[in-house]
């Protein structure tokens, strides 16, 4: 990605964390089957990969991990922000066809809102301390590229 970037280049990284957010609703017994599947992939994984099997592999990137990767690369963050609010996502499901482009051009607004108004560190939960981390499985880091740091990958 460095090396494809343009000097002063924006790139957004996205992490989606929903494999590791396992629910089971009791009331829908069809959704346990599946549910219990990736829950044990998950915890399975690591010994998988550790056998050479890597095709399959999948563990939750702690944020931490991450900004020591961006830092080690010579890229900036230069912004994040949560969004995939589960509610939402799930209404999207039960509304009508034509009227979900209206839902998501909401959903979108008030994503945006959530997170410039409400963002803010608390404990650290599921690899990430951000409050929002909660409720939106899925964080974006917006990553810049210096052009004093394009020099060094060419």
């Amino acid at each position: 990605m460095k090396r494809l970037l343009e000097p002063d280049g924006t790139f957004f990284l996205n992490y989606d964390d929903g494999h590791f957010r396992i629910s089971i609703d009791p009331d829908r017994p069809k959704t346990w089957y599946p549910a219990l599947r990736v829950w044990l992939h998950n915890k399975l994984s690591r010994i998988i990969a550790a056998t050479g099997n890597i095709a399959q592999f999948q563990c939750r990137v702690e944020k931490s991990e991450l900004d020591k990767l961006v830092e080690l690369v010579g890229l900036e963050r230069i912004g994040s922000f949560y969004s995939n609010l589960r509610c939402l996502k799930e209404l999207n499901k039960h509304i009508d066809v034509e009227k979900r482009t209206d839902l998501m051009e909401l959903w979108i607004e008030f994503e945006e809102a959530l997170n410039l108004q409400f963002l803010k560190d608390s404990n650290y939960q599921w690899g990430d301390s951000a409050n929002l981390w909660r409720v939106m499985g899925s964080r974006t880091v917006v990553l810049r590229q210096h052009k004093e740091n394009y020099r060094d990958i060419i």
